[in-house]
């Protein structure tokens, strides 16, 4: 359990991906095919029917109607590095998200309508982050591009080629609605994270309580260092979640 221990001092943990779009257990927006400027197919992960070689993510509509200005929900906990407009892209969020076995990655919404998060903002999994938007100028129909990174890059970084995009991307999720079950990072870590400390679910319950009454306690003195206060928080908040 060392590296649970150690980062739930001060990182917001991943504890669990969920879609974009969709809510509180909503079905997630169906993901369509979506034309951009110039009729250029931009379609799924590593699919592109424009000038570049690959698509680095995934562009996601609500099917059917007009999703512009729907609610855009951040796909894990994590810290908001990036939050501003873009030439081309328009609105860009990232997230940087740290997970439960100490790996980390960054998801990434572009095109957005409105922002509403800040950059340095510390926010959980399903906060809205924004709405959809149709790019700079309004330059495409209405989608999210939503992409998921093995690396930190700049927030409006383009991928040249099919060896960048399978080194420094992932899959965001291969799956159009929220029961699917298929490959893809998302649908990949769709659990608490739990499990790969060693704990099962029979056990979050006992765990939660334990940590639960240090919490309260701890609330009631002043005496109690803001980073134990941030661990004792940070770990009841994720058993909570899990048992949600």
């Amino acid at each position: 359990m060392g590296s649970f221990v150690e980062n739930a001092w001060a990182v917001l943990y991943a504890d669990g991906y969920v879609y974009p779009l969709g809510h509180s257990g909503q079905p997630a927006g169906a993901r369509v095919y979506v034309i951009n400027a110039g009729d250029r197919l931009s379609k799924e992960y590593l699919k592109y029917g424009g000038v570049w070689p690959g698509h680095p993510g995934e562009d996601w509509n609500r099917s059917p109607g007009d999703d512009f200005n729907d609610p855009v929900y951040a796909v894990a906990s994590g810290t908001v590095i990036d939050a501003g407009w873009y030439p081309v892209w328009g609105n860009i969020v990232q997230i940087e998200h740290t997970n439960l076995d100490g790996t980390m990655c960054w998801s990434m919404y572009a095109h957005l309508n409105i922002i509403s998060v800040e950059k340095g903002q510390e926010i959980y999994k399903k906060t809205q982050i924004g709405t959809i938007g149709k790019g700079a100028g309004n330059r495409y129909a209405p989608h999210l591009h939503l992409e998921i990174r093995k690396v930190r890059l700049a927030a409006d970084y383009w991928p040249r080629t099919i060896d960048d995009i399978k080194k420094n991307y992932y899959d965001p999720s291969d799956a159009t609605t929220d029961e699917d079950p298929s490959a893809g990072y998302i649908n990949s870590h769709r659990g608490t994270g739990l499990e790969e400390i060693g704990l099962v679910p029979s056990q979050y319950k006992p765990v939660f309580d334990i940590f639960n009454f240090f919490t309260k306690a701890a609330e009631k003195t002043e005496k109690i260092p803001t980073q134990t206060m941030n661990f004792l928080t940070n770990v009841t908040d994720i058993f909570q979640k899990a048992l949600e």
